[in-house]
């Protein structure tokens, strides 16, 4: 107990002391989306944060909000209209189409995150965090639902038609990888059945 209060004490101290503070704006007027969310966190710091904030002042949002979430930059006063639609730029490369309030969403992040992290939604929407594949697999298996360790099930119908080695990873993790699926092909499956409603 006194170690997990020592590692609870020590992340506090790392995310007060290391996290984003709130970033002071100036006068909001005139500043698109900050015209209501003055004060809001800036998404990360770095090059990303940077490149983020260049595409959104070029549509007329220099927090950059725009670049991930659509909506509409010149519209200041009415919160639906703001929240509407997307600037053309940037809905024709890729982009945001309409307003996505939360653009990591699965259904919506390929216009998000994948406009600019290619391939980013393909290892998303196959990655096993996402799939939940493999606790759908322990629970059935230990059930008694399912008779044998076999991952079937996932919360998606996947099909992983680019083969076994990861997009991303060093050479040793992606040689690791093969080698694994190989030797359980069970338990890395080329598809998955989304699980059924009950």
């Amino acid at each position: 107990m006194k170690r997990l209060a020592l590692l609870a004490v020590v992340a506090m101290v790392g995310w007060v002391t290391g996290g984003n503070a709130l970033v002071p704006v100036a006068e909001a007027k005139g500043k698109a989306c900050l015209a209501c969310h003055e004060g809001i966190e800036r998404f990360s710091d770095g090059v990303m944060q940077e490149d983020i904030e260049k595409m959104g002042a070029e549509m007329g949002d220099a927090a950059g909000c725009v670049v991930c979430h659509g909506g509409n930059p010149k519209e200041e006063k009415d919160k639906a209209k703001a929240h509407m639609g997307s600037p053309k730029m940037l809905a024709k490369k890729g982009g945001p189409k309409n307003f996505l309030p939360d653009p990591g969403a699965m259904p919506v992040n390929d216009q998000a995150c994948g406009q600019c992290h290619s391939g980013y939604f393909d290892r998303l929407n196959k990655s096993l965090m996402n799939t939940e594949a493999g606790k759908l697999q322990g629970n059935m298996w230990s059930w008694g639902v399912q008779k044998d360790m076999k991952v079937v099930w996932g919360n998606y119908n996947i099909v992983d038609d680019d083969g076994p080695v990861p997009l991303v990873g060093t050479k040793a993790y992606k040689k690791y990888m093969k080698d694994f699926v190989k030797k359980h092909p069970d338990q890395m499956p080329k598809k998955l059945k989304q699980l059924p409603q009950v």
